[in-house]
């Protein structure tokens, strides 16, 4: 038995069919409809009944099965046997499904499209090619503009700036988080939602150099944390610890310490284990940064994080781990084992970020330094310092001049690296 789809699916394809016309909502209504019931009817407030879908097929020049809800409920049931397979591969699935139906001639509800592709998007399959994931997400974006909703609008262009971000391409993901962010603005748009785009944002200007940006945008979401004590905890952690990256970048160490200790003192291993696991391994990551190194916090830091980060974490997040234990490794005179992590981390394929790279080859250049090859490690490091001064790093720079000034001063027959408390 065919049925008319339910709101709000059913204002959803009528804003579609009407907006692929050309039409605005008074064209559209005139003569037999009011603008104010149409409007109701494409927010999903008011149900159809049957004079308004035939009086709108006609006026859409549509059959009336253009708001039936037959198809999409076959194409559902046929997703719902794909990816409940005992095999797995449920993203490939997903894709059959949609191509399936496109090769069929099967029209299939662009919502339920969009929350196929989110399915997708939120758990690629493992080894899917970058340019197969960028193409879900774009068409993510593109469902999420033809339904109008700004939510998912927004909810899509986050996770198409996170793509680019992690791709090595900041400047395009920093363009689709402050779309993002422009959405976010929208009325209705949970604060939620406008924090999670802040963040995106952030990440993607400081990734990029656009500081000033991303230190409004970071300012901005503080006051949003502060102002909704009711946002999930560990979005308020990701805020402050945002925040305390952006103040780094700018050389603002103790305000970057306030941001960060914040976070792990208000965040419950609970609510989310692995993000109190990875704020750790950023505070130990700080505290090995500033200016004198407070070893023993970064010890602390790791200390804790070294359990969880083995059973919840990701290859990359032990490999962050990994870099700053071999940092304070070196940093506490225990050169043998700084060597090992090094090693080891050059023996794998690298998921490190770029400034997580740098720091590991600033590592490497002072164990070279300190076990004679004195001339080859101050040229490597001169050449690297520069090279980041080129590029407009001024954080990074700082930090490779600061290790250039160490090795300098302190002969590598006579390493006595900072055990400050």
């Amino acid at each position: 038995m065919v049925t008319i789809l339910e709101q709000p699916l059913f204002g959803q394809r009528v804003r579609e069919l009407r907006t692929a016309h050309g039409l605005s909502q008074a064209a559209l209504a005139e003569p037999g409809m009011s603008t104010s019931y149409l409007s109701r009817l494409e927010s999903g407030s008011r149900p159809p009944t049957p004079k308004a879908v035939a009086y709108l097929a006609e006026r859409l020049d549509v059959p009336r099965s253009a708001f039936d809800s037959a198809s999409s409920t076959a194409v559902t049931q046929l997703l719902a046997r794909g990816i409940s397979a005992a095999d797995g591969g449920a993203g490939e699935k997903i894709l059959d499904v949609l191509n399936s139906a496109a090769e069929a001639g099967t029209e299939v509800d662009t919502a339920l499209q969009w929350q196929m592709l989110w399915m997708l998007a939120s758990a690629p399959s493992p080894g899917t090619e970058p340019a197969a994931e960028e193409e879900t997400l774009q068409r993510l974006v593109r469902l999420s503009d033809e339904m109008g909703l700004p939510e998912l609008q927004l909810r899509s262009r986050v996770k198409l700036a996170r793509f680019h971000r992690l791709s090595g391409s900041p400047e395009r993901g920093s363009a689709r988080a402050e779309e993002a962010v422009s959405f976010g603005r929208a009325p209705g748009v949970s604060a939620s939602d406008l924090c999670r785009a802040l963040l995106a944002a952030v990440s993607a200007e400081a990734e990029s150099g656009r500081l000033t940006l991303a230190r409004e945008h970071v300012d901005e979401l503080c006051e949003l944390v502060e102002a909704h004590p009711e946002l999930p905890s560990s979005l308020a952690a990701e805020a402050r610890w945002s925040a305390a990256s952006v103040r780094v970048r700018q050389g603002e160490h103790e305000a970057a310490r306030d941001h960060l200790e914040t976070a792990m003192r208000d965040l419950d291993s609970h609510d989310d284990i692995l993000l109190w696991t990875r704020l750790r391994i950023a505070a130990a990551s700080l505290y090995l940064q500033m200016a004198p190194r407070l070893t023993d916090r970064a010890a602390a830091g790791l200390a804790e994080a070294k359990v969880p980060i083995g059973l919840v974490g990701t290859r990359l997040h032990e490999q962050e781990y990994r870099v700053v234990a071999a940092q304070l490794a070196f940093h506490t005179g225990d050169f043998p084992e700084a060597e090992r992590l090094c090693v080891e981390l050059a023996g794998e394929p690298s998921l490190l970020s770029y400034r997580d790279g740098v720091r590991l080859e600033m590592l490497r250049i002072r164990l070279r330094h300190q076990s004679g090859a004195v001339r080859e490690a101050v040229d490597e490091m001169t050449s690297l310092a520069t090279r980041l001064q080129d590029s407009s790093n001024t954080d990074l720079t700082a930090e490779a001049w600061r290790n250039l000034a160490e090795a300098l001063t302190t002969p590598a027959d006579q390493s006595n690296p900072s055990q400050a408390r």
